[in-house]
């Protein structure tokens, strides 16, 4: 009992602690604005203040038995051992171990068809605007998961990426600005996230609305799919150059239910996206007119500006 209130009321100050953070607050609006309130990316992965303070002894005890157990799960141990000697070892402390297990997630609901959501959460006084907008991903694992990242370095996911280079470089809006793909386990979440200040907040967000929609319509370039393969495929080796990075590598696979050849087939497939693979990714799951917008910021100094974008 005593080890479930300590951990309880760390998760409480952990979620009160995020409704001080503009950058947080804005996350999880966007999450809020992009999936419907049935769909369980709807609600923030810490909790909330009521879910949390509900929760007893009695709920994580009966909780564990249901979804903790052998059935569904993986064993990972990356070293300079023998293989015969893993088995031994897995059977020895592991081989008794009886019981259910986590088992297929439930299927979560379609994340809807929003469109042009646009949720501004005040911020009295607040000297600067987050701006997030969002759209649902596809899962980790989806056949257009590597053109979608490729596609993205070019977007966003890069110092030189158009994003950074227009906000930043160009207008002078924000050190930064920046894209994402979140590749889940049965669905995702694109993102383009940045701050600026209060008085450039339509500004910018008209600027980055602008980018994306001509990069949804053109696709990267040639020479933008050239650097990002580029880079990529350099990177990828020394995400696995440590015995603790290949376990985490060969966990991905457990958990999200890849080929075991994933990880060799890795590098080839980011350098045969090409131009049309890229483009048509981008068209298939990035479409700017269904994006969800969230701003935290002084709604009273942003809200007019902010819609007058249309």
């Amino acid at each position: 009992d005593e080890e479930v209130e300590r951990v309880r009321r760390q998760r409480l100050a952990t979620i009160r602690q995020r409704r001080m953070e503009p950058d947080d607050l804005a996350d999880d609006e966007l999450s809020r604005a992009v999936f419907e309130p049935e769909h369980p990316y709807h609600r923030p992965l810490a909790g909330t203040e009521e879910t949390v303070s509900s929760l007893g002894p009695t709920d994580v005890r009966e909780y564990v038995p249901r979804r903790y157990g052998p059935r569904g799960g993986g064993f990972v141990l990356v070293g300079d051992i023998a293989r015969d000697r893993v088995v031994a070892l897995a059977q020895d402390h592991f081989g008794a171990w009886e019981g259910g297990g986590s088992g297929p997630l439930p299927a979560a609901p379609a994340p809807g068809k929003r469109r042009d959501t646009v949720v501004v959460l005040n911020r009295d006084g607040a000297v600067q605007s987050e701006i997030r907008i969002g759209l649902p991903a596809p899962p980790r694992g989806h056949p257009d998961e590597i053109p979608l990242r490729v596609a993205n370095l070019a977007l966003g996911g890069a110092f030189t990426s158009r994003l950074n280079l227009s906000l930043r470089e160009r207008h002078g809006f924000t050190y930064g600005a920046r894209s994402r793909f979140s590749f889940r386990k049965t669905g995702g979440l694109f993102t383009i996230a940045t701050a600026v200040q209060t008085e450039v907040t339509a500004a910018a967000l008209g600027e980055a609305m602008e980018v994306f929609r001509r990069f949804a319509e053109e696709g990267p370039t040639d020479d933008e799919l050239e650097r990002s393969r580029a880079y990529l495929a350099g990177i990828f080796p020394l995400r696995m150059e440590t015995t603790a990075q290949l376990a985490g590598r060969l966990v991905e696979l457990v958990v999200f239910g890849l080929p075991h050849d994933y990880h060799h087939r890795y590098r080839d497939e980011i350098r045969n996206v090409d131009a049309e693979v890229a483009r048509r990714a981008v068209r298939t799951h990035l479409d700017p007119e269904r994006a969800a917008v969230a701003l935290v910021a002084d709604a009273e100094r942003v809200a007019v500006s902010v819609g007058e974008l249309g």
